[in-house]
């Protein structure tokens, strides 16, 4: 039995939207792309090289050398989200708005000239840093609705129902045929016979097909980090971290009688719920250059996280029929999560920033990574050996190397300052892979001010970005595909209030 669940989960529940344990989910949990401050935010992340920010140590600990005050610091956020999906020749509008906290940090600043009565050493700072920081945020909520002429998603139950022509087993289908055929949507052409040919309630299409996606959870990286200053020219940290993740998907699907001609169908519903946890650790090194007073050449390595993912996923119909007062509903069995290990691929990122005295900043970042390294292994199940080799086959035909490059700028002006920026997020897709316009670019504008008055610091910035989305509700194998467009907007605010505690 549990080989059978497997071979549903992994395959065939491939055919009617969500996939548990694919590609995509993968990609999901290497992506790390939110800023998690409000001064780092405003300059487009770009922040390699430079330093004295709880959120830049996302990037850089040796960033933490730059501090010479303790301090501690707080960001909550706004995620505003909308979303148009393209289906059929119809569209359909949806939005999510959802508050966070982006950012929590104590910086511990011990100033060893002090400590050690102004003495001669080169060492001047030793500083060390709890930080939580957001690095992903996986709000949204899309719709899609249009008229299907030609298919219905029934029409896969019932091709599932006869893969084999002797009988059908329900239990090969759990999450699939199995609740089509206690709500009545297929059913045997000679009743009572699982081995006659099944049949659907929807024959010749022609219903209104419309879709919901709403997706929720976030990465969140909880770290110990130790920096250091040597002699204003060199600064070195390092870091520990433990990451987060959660992510939800609850994907509604309805088919509808719209025009009231199929006999005795009115509705279905086909809901797919996935939640993925995954707790892994990570390790970064970092080291920024000051060889001169107006520059800064910053360099950190990320090492690959280590997870630990857990994945449960859920199906269930609800259908009503207009001879039957009360709709009929049936929920996949509640197996076991599947659990697996998964690595994440490190990073490496550069960076420089030019400094224009006390006023006024302008910083470069790049980053490297090898999206095709992402890798899976199943654990303790030996049915899960083949699917882990075809999974890690699929990165490596899919996804590829990328770059990332963000630049941002600083003036200050009295106890004010004020930032710009963008950043361009690459694709990790492989040229010639169909990605239906959605290869998962972005680009960011940010923008964003401070001001300073003794201890207290407030700062504010905004981001904004567009984005392409794809989505297949359903495949019908001999018949034709069609697909979801989505186009997405975000606009992201956040507001840093930090304290010094000196």
């Amino acid at each position: 039995m549990k080989k059978i669940v497997l071979t549903a989960v992994f395959g065939l529940v491939g055919l009617v939207g969500v996939r548990a344990q694919n590609e995509i989910d993968l990609l999901n949990l290497a992506l790390t792309r939110h800023s998690p401050s409000a001064r780092m935010a405003a300059m487009g992340g770009a922040f390699t090289a430079l330093g004295a920010d709880a959120g830049g140590l996302t990037l850089n600990p040796a960033g933490l050398g730059s501090f010479r005050r303790s301090s501690i610091s707080l960001t909550p956020g706004l995620n505003f989200m909308g979303s148009s999906g393209a289906y059929l020749g119809a569209n359909d509008k949806d939005k999510a708005t959802g508050i966070y906290i982006g950012q929590l940090g104590y910086i511990y600043s011990q100033d060893l000239s002090r400590r050690y009565g102004g003495g001669s050493s080169e060492w001047k700072y030793v500083n060390y840093g709890f930080t939580i920081n957001r690095t992903n945020n996986f709000l949204n909520n899309q719709r899609y609705k249009g008229i299907n002429a030609d298919h219905s998603l029934v029409d896969v139950f019932v091709q599932e129902a006869n893969t084999d022509p002797n009988v059908f087993r329900p239990d090969d289908y759990p999450f699939t045929a199995s609740l089509a055929r206690t709500t009545g949507l297929i059913y045997p052409s000679i009743p009572g016979n699982d081995s006659s040919l099944y049949l659907g309630i929807v024959p010749n299409a022609g219903v209104e097909q419309s879709g919901r996606l709403r997706t929720r959870g976030a990465t969140n990286e909880y770290a110990f980090s130790v920096g250091a200053n040597y002699n204003n020219l060199l600064f070195i940290g390092g870091s520990v971290g433990l990451v987060s993740t959660s992510y939800t998907l609850i994907n509604n699907y309805t088919e509808r009688d719209h025009m009231d001609t199929i006999f005795d169908f009115k509705d279905f519903t086909f809901q797919q719920s996935q939640y993925v946890n995954a707790d892994g650790a990570v390790i970064k090194l970092g080291a920024v250059l000051q060889p001169v007073e107006w520059l800064r050449l910053g360099l950190s390595y990320e090492s690959p996280t280590w997870y630990t993912v857990s994945d449960d996923y859920l199906t269930k119909i609800d259908a009503n029929y207009d001879s039957v007062p009360v709709f009929a509903t049936a929920a996949s069995p509640l197996f076991t999560p599947f659990t697996y290990s998964y690595t994440k691929p490190g990073r490496i990122s550069a960076g420089m920033a030019f400094l224009f005295g006390a006023t006024a900043s302008i910083a470069i970042d790049y980053d490297y990574i090898d999206y095709s390294r992402m890798r899976v292994e199943a654990l303790n199940d030996v049915f899960a050996a083949q699917w882990a080799s075809n999974l890690n086959n699929t990165v490596r035909s899919t996804f590829r190397s990328t770059s990332n490059v963000r630049i941002g700028g600083e003036y200050i002006y009295g106890p004010m300052a004020f930032r710009a920026g963008f950043a361009y997020w690459g694709s990790p897709y492989q040229e010639g892979v169909n990605t239906g316009g959605a290869d998962y670019s972005r680009l960011d504008y940010t923008a964003g001010a401070g001001v300073k008055i003794g201890k207290v610091g407030v700062d504010f910035s905004v981001v904004h970005n567009r984005t392409k989305g794809y989505w297949l509700p359903y495949y019908l194998e001999g018949r034709n595909t069609y697909d979801v467009q989505f186009r997405n907007n975000q606009t992201m605010v956040q507001a840093t209030m930090s304290f010094r505690l000196d």
